[in-house]
């Protein structure tokens, strides 16, 4: 019995002079979370909540190859932004499509009080890219339609005219709910037809 008592004792102690190599808590290894060792490996998407893991291996690195996993790993609703950019959008599935919208302005963003700056996730540019840009949004205040146009902080909303040669050609799938205060933030300009 002691025989096995001294292999357990060295590994247990090999193993805490390894803390890096721990599972964050939220997730397991069965999700896809990289291994310390991995971690230099550059792969076309991955995406990390803090720091910046060339430089300290941040244990919250993920990195993946497919959409399945992506979408897993950044849920309906999330933020995303490339590291170290301003730009934050919000990502929607819906159909098999993967979509971000543009948060124009922080006070838009604060608005929403599901939101949060500390649950922005930090992405690579692939993962950025994978998502496609949506400029469309539904007002629950009024049920207009608009397309949204970026001017800086702030920004131009257009009415879409239903029945109209737009409406014949967007996709309804890339529509995105917002509210009474979102909708008032942009400026007016002429229907879209």
């Amino acid at each position: 019995m002691r025989f096995l008592a001294i292999p357990a004792m060295f590994i247990a102690l090999v193993a805490a002079s390894f803390p890096v190599l721990a599972w964050e808590n939220d997730w397991d290894y069965e999700s896809g979370w990289n291994s310390y060792e991995e971690c230099d490996q550059t792969g076309d998407f991955h995406a990390y909540r803090s720091g910046d893991c060339s430089q300290d291996c941040d244990l919250n690195f993920r990195q993946w190859s497919n959409r399945a996993d992506m979408q897993r790993y950044i849920p309906e609703g999330s933020t995303i932004r490339v590291d170290g950019g301003i730009d934050v959008y919000i990502v929607k599935y819906k159909n098999g499509k993967m979509f971000k919208r543009l948060v124009l302005s922080p006070s838009v963003f604060e608005n929403y009080g599901h939101l949060r700056w500390g649950d922005v996730l930090n992405v690579s540019p692939d993962v950025l890219n994978a998502y496609t840009t949506s400029d469309l949004v539904r007002s629950v205040e009024t049920g207009n339609i608009y397309r949204l146009y970026p001017s800086g902080d702030c920004g131009i909303k257009r009415m879409v005219v239903a029945g109209g040669c737009f409406w014949n050609r967007m996709d309804f799938d890339s529509i995105y709910q917002i509210n009474g205060y979102d909708e008032d933030s942009y400026d007016d300009a002429s229907d879209l037809e």
